[in-house]
């Protein structure tokens, strides 16, 4: 439901909060995932959409080969059928007289607890007409909250809760009798399916959900934080700014920056006026002028990235006015407290972050012979390196592409400028246009969609001679997309060894021994990026900072 409102409202979500559907508190004695009386379930309204009559004659071909198969159903509440006024009448007679089905018609909610402890599995398989429905049946959660597996439709919603190996999906009266056939016959497929489901399950509890909601609710109630970001590029803070400003224990303004040292006075005085905590976005001007006026009480964090290790605006900071320094790697911490002087007790390493759900899509087919390459500007971007790797596994298989995103250096005016970069750029497109293989090289453009153009790409490339982190090949693995890094001074601080090559030809040779032997064995690079630079986890240790700070 939240991904579908920020496509209508096209908004980015920032600002939702996820009040899931709930059910009572669960036993603290976990039960014991055992096939017991061979019996199934449904609780709840008989409808067209809800596959009553499928249900109930799929299961009267299922006992005539299975006899001891029992069938409870509870309600009595019949929705109108839009094409049969006899609905009703026709399926309370088969309730009363199918074989070894058991109607106990309208119970209380207790009476239904009672039923589904002493049944085996839950009915949830509803007409494929509701497949794109983003409703979740609580009567599927309070079968797990039992420790019942139940039967669902394979849908989107259903696979992102309970895995796409989950086995009891159906789509089908077919699908729906081998479920329910194989459930109660075998005993690992039943108990794996219902621990499945009651461990998700858990976290739809009223007691789990008053956990995630009481700090949006009750964090309202505190004096809220005052936040000014002042920079003047603000787009690797942006994830950060949209965080806090979602959060209604802080307020946000920006004090936006026209250059390295140009702004508005009058705006920047201010934004230092309100303010509790000011964050400065790079170490330059902006850290100068908030560092020689901050006052007593206020908190001063500057964030450093590469750029200011030659701008040199740190000789003129106020260290004694600053609270803290973030450093993006820690090579990068290392280079401004031993290279540049900055005290290394005002030092703090803090990666870049990665929105990790934004860029987990599906995948194409055969992406594994897709390169990618994001910002080719400036000429230490090293296009040539990426094209060397290209041209080396396309003579070895036809298949192979390599994709350009980003912007083409004739929209850097400044750039264009330099003679040495024109005429690298111009080598490089020269070399392109006279390739065999030109039509294998695609300039994609430049966009705001890259979470669907890493949806094509199996190897991301960072071909750099220096970086000062490189989100590329984070934000390919948060897609599924293995890097392919070519050592720039600095990077095993950020990477792993298992992604950096110290050469093309050794780039070249593990794609395509990779792509020959990848199997379950192979590095689950979602996970990797999750747990290292998702937005949750670096968002925490910025808050973690604030609180520390003050």
């Amino acid at each position: 439901m939240k991904e579908y409102l920020k496509e209508v409202l096209d908004v980015s979500g920032e600002k939702f909060f996820i009040l899931n559907p709930m059910i009572p508190n669960m036993d603290s004695n976990k039960p014991n995932f055992i096939i017991g009386k061979k019996s199934l379930i449904y609780t709840g309204k008989f409808a067209k959409d809800w596959n009553s009559d499928e249900i109930l004659e799929a299961f009267a071909k299922i006992v005539r080969t299975n006899p001891d198969f029992r069938l409870i159903v509870a309600g009595d509440k019949f929705n109108l059928h839009p094409e049969n006024p006899n609905f009703k009448e026709e399926v309370t007679q088969k309730l009363k007289t199918y074989k070894n089905v058991d109607w106990v018609g309208g119970v209380t909610r207790e009476e239904v607890q009672k039923l589904i402890q002493q049944s085996d599995i839950g009915i949830g398989w509803r007409n494929n007409s509701l497949n794109d429905s983003l409703e979740l049946s609580t009567k599927a959660l309070e079968y797990g909250a039992l420790g019942k597996p139940v039967i669902l439709n394979r849908t989107p919603m259903h696979e992102r809760l309970f895995g796409s190996e989950y086995p009891f999906y159906a789509n089908s009266e077919e699908e729906f009798i081998s479920c329910i056939t194989q459930s109660l016959t075998n005993d690992d497929i039943y108990a794996s399916a219902a621990e499945t489901v009651y461990k998700v399950c858990t976290d739809f509890t009223f007691a789990k959900t008053y956990e995630r909601i009481s700090p949006f609710l009750w964090e309202a109630k505190d004096k809220r934080i005052r936040l000014v970001f002042a920079g003047h590029d603000l787009k690797f803070a942006k994830m950060f700014i949209d965080r806090f400003a979602s959060r209604t224990r802080y307020e946000v303004e920006i004090d936006q920056w026209k250059g390295h040292s140009v702004n508005d006075e009058s705006h920047s005085t201010n934004c230092l006026n309100w303010a509790d905590v000011i964050f400065c976005e790079w170490g330059l001007g902006n850290a100068v002028w908030y560092s020689h006026r901050v006052r007593q009480g206020q908190t001063l964090i500057v964030r450093m990235h590469l750029q200011e290790r030659e701008t040199k605006h740190y000789l003129k900071f106020n260290y004694d006015a600053i609270d803290s320094i973030i450093a993006i790697s820690p090579y990068i911490r290392d280079e401004f407290v031993n290279n540049c002087g900055i005290p290394s007790d005002n030092m703090v390493m803090i990666y870049n972050a990665v929105n990790c759900k934004k860029f987990d899509l599906e995948k194409y087919e055969d992406t594994q012979f897709n390169l990618g390459i994001t910002g080719i500007c400036p000429s230490r971007k090293r296009l040539d390196r990426a094209i060397d790797i290209f041209e080396k596994l396309k003579e070895k298989d036809s298949r192979y592409t390599l994709h350009i995103k980003g912007q083409l250096p004739t929209h850097y005016p400044w750039l264009w400028k330099k003679e040495e970069e024109k005429k690298y750029y111009e080598q490089v497109f020269k070399r392109i246009n006279s390739s065999k293989w030109r039509d294998s090289i695609i300039f994609d453009g430049f966009g705001n969609d890259m979470d669907t153009w890493f949806q094509k790409i199996g190897y991301i490339l960072s071909t750099s001679d220096f970086e000062s982190f490189h989100l590329a090949p984070a934000e390919g693995m948060a897609s599924g997309a293995f890097p392919i890094i070519i050592r720039w001074e600095g990077c095993h601080t950020i990477y792993d060894e298992d992604f950096i090559f110290e050469n093309v030809d050794e780039a070249a040779t593990f794609i395509l021994k990779r792509n020959q032997v990848m199997g379950p064995n192979d590095i689950d690079v979602r996970t990797y990026v999750r747990n290292r630079f998702d937005i949750e986890k670096i968002f925490g240790d910025w808050e973690e900072l604030i609180a520390r700070l003050r």
